[in-house]
């Protein structure tokens, strides 16, 4: 790989894409990758060049202001909850659900994730719906604290009853898979 030099970063291409990166929240070693260059030579490209100096800060400006606004709002007790609406594959998820849900995308992904890409309750991989340890039917939420990912088999054998005690039947039960839920 050529090396990089100076020059082309401080053009204004070169600036806006230094103060873009900063903007994202990169750290400069982030940044220095990017560039294609050491760390050090970001360092010592900021104290001679002082554009690229001064695009790391316009591009800090705005994630520092974010961060403080965000800490003022925590620390006088400013709260909310984040409602979206979900992708449902059925008329009868949205009846049911009212076509929200308090469970975003990447709560659910994260949930997956957990789960090792796997139903939760046998351990088979591959398509997983959502099982809602409370059924909705006994007010259970679509809501993270409430959904595990479930193969169609045990979701559907599962139907409106409690996880745990339809669980406590199965032939793959074990009292350590039981605590992870």
């Amino acid at each position: 790989m050529a090396k990089a030099k100076y020059e082309e970063w401080i053009l204004e291409e070169g600036l806006l894409k230094i103060q873009g990166w900063a903007r994202d929240g990169l750290t400069e070693e982030q940044i220095a990758h990017n560039m294609g260059i050491a760390v050090s030579t970001l360092g010592n490209w900021k104290k001679s060049h002082l554009e690229i100096l001064e695009a790391l800060k316009k591009g800090k400006e705005v994630v520092d202001i974010q961060v403080e606004n965000a800490l003022l709002k925590r620390a006088l007790g400013y709260e909310f909850v984040e409602v979206t609406k979900e992708r449902m594959s059925s008329e009868s998820q949205k009846k049911r659900h009212d076509g929200q849900s308090k469970l975003t995308e990447k709560q659910w992904a994260t949930c997956i994730d957990y789960f090792d890409s796997s139903c939760c309750y046998c351990g088979k991989s591959g398509k997983l719906t959502k099982d809602h340890l409370q059924p909705l039917k006994q007010k259970g939420e679509l809501e993270i604290a409430n959904v595990v990912p479930a193969c169609a088999s045990c979701n559907s054998s599962k139907k409106d009853n409690q996880w745990l005690s339809w669980f406590q039947k199965q032939e793959f039960y074990t009292q350590d898979k039981a605590k992870l839920k």
